[in-house]
């Protein structure tokens, strides 16, 4: 796992600050529809440095990130995800895989040995 971010961005990209995690929570709704500004790099990668930080057990993070900007690859994944039109609509789609081999490593199999 890598350090926990230091350097992220305080405010939004309006320029106001960032709300509190608690007025967050309380503030969050579905959209209906997403606006089609460009989600700036550096808030792209606060999200995916502050996902990355999700704990997994044996800390394995069996975990990778896509990031898709590109309309026309928007428009590909929608297809595979139930036609549903916010996947093309959004500026940015993250995909996140889950990892099945993560156990490569024989650590948490051989725990399986010890304690069937």
């Amino acid at each position: 796992m890598q350090d926990q971010p230091r350097n992220f961005p305080t405010t939004q990209s309006n320029g106001e600050p960032l709300k509190p995690i608690t007025q967050a929570i309380l503030d969050r709704r579905a959209t209906i529809h997403f606006k089609s500004d460009a989600v700036p790099d550096e808030i792209l990668e606060a999200i995916l440095k502050f996902g990355a930080q999700s704990p997994s057990g044996y800390n394995l993070q069996p975990w990778r990130f896509i990031v898709v900007r590109d309309q026309e690859n928007r428009k590909r994944l929608q297809k595979v995800a139930f036609m549903q039109p916010k996947v093309a609509e959004a500026p940015v789609t993250i995909i996140c895989l889950g990892m099945k081999d993560v156990c490569s490593s024989g650590f948490p199999l051989s725990l399986m040995k010890i304690f069937p």
